[in-house]
């Protein structure tokens, strides 16, 4: 009987160790992105003048965009490989849950009707895991499904893949899949990234020409 109770009490120890050391790890893997996602900023561009803000780093023009895999939120999470369109431009705007500056982006760009932009919009969006408040998670999807009536979710392979290290990131691609360029994401950016068809009106502005302040 003594015996058994040893070993019962050796197993438990055993048990709390272990679940002891993952948390731990858990613990160091969630401060490291932590730390990386409090250091993402939007990049500025060495030359102001440029409006459509390009970027010294990520992919390049004419480099092919790779196979990216997601997880659609949608659609009972499944995982597959996200088809870009082949027949229109593809925007592809790289956003991070709880990146203030993605909020700012995906707020302004709910205001448009993407049935009005000539260019496909891809929304991907990087979900830190257990460090981002569920309301803020909420409402950055629901943002994100509002304007592009998708909420997929990319890994730090794909973030690797595409060369992404700040948030939000813009890569324009042909329909043939070939890079156009990498970008800045920040709203001032996009804007002059999008093409609108010829009977749109920008609803940021109001019929006297000034500009109309979004709150967000």
């Amino acid at each position: 009987m003594e015996n058994l109770i040893l070993l019962v009490s050796i197993l438990i120890v055993t048990m709390i160790v272990i679940f002891g050391y993952y948390q731990l790890q858990i613990m160091k893997m969630n401060k490291k992105i932590l730390e990386e996602m409090s250091e993402l900023k939007v990049q500025v561009p060495s030359n102001p003048d440029n409006k459509l803000f390009p970027l010294d780093y990520g992919l390049e023009m004419n480099d092919e965009f790779p196979s990216v895999i997601v997880t659609d939120l949608l659609h009972s999470e499944a995982t597959y490989p996200y088809k870009l369109s082949d027949t229109r431009e593809n925007l592809i705007l790289i956003t991070g849950i709880g990146c203030q500056p993605c909020e700012e982006a995906l707020i302004r760009l709910s205001h448009y009707d993407c049935s009005q932009i000539e260019q496909n919009i891809v929304l991907l969006s990087f979900d830190p895991p257990q460090i981002v408040h569920e309301n803020i998670r909420e409402k950055h999807l629901m943002l994100v499904e509002k304007i592009s009536g998708f909420q997929l979710i990319v890994g730090e392979k794909v973030l690797d893949d595409l060369k992404v290290n700040t948030f939000p990131t813009l890569i324009r691609v042909t329909p043939n899949g070939q890079v156009m360029g990498t970008y800045s994401g920040h709203y001032q950016s996009i804007v002059n990234h999008l093409q609108f068809r010829s009977d749109f009106v920008d609803p940021h502005f109001m019929k006297g020409g000034e500009k109309d302040e979004l709150s967000y």
